[in-house]
């Protein structure tokens, strides 16, 4: 979890620049859900061979099991 069991808050990045982040509110007891948002509810093109990240803050401390499933569109 994140510093005494708080949020932990993931940046997701488009070639390296914060588009967005993925939220833990509570990260202690049960299995919990992120939240994903992007910058001021924008949407984000991707063109062939952008690179998408996800970077984990510095303060997870015990998260363990965690996967991200992101979804898209091809417009």
């Amino acid at each position: 979890g994140g510093a005494n069991g708080g949020a932990v808050v993931y940046d997701v990045k488009r070639n390296g620049t914060k588009i967005g982040d993925v939220t833990f509110a509570n990260t202690t007891g049960a299995a919990a859900a992120g939240t994903f948002a992007t910058q001021a509810a924008q949407q984000y093109v991707f063109a062939v061979g952008d690179r998408l990240t996800i970077e984990s803050p510095a303060n997870v401390q015990s998260m363990t099991d965690i996967s991200f499933n992101l979804a898209g569109f091809r417009s």
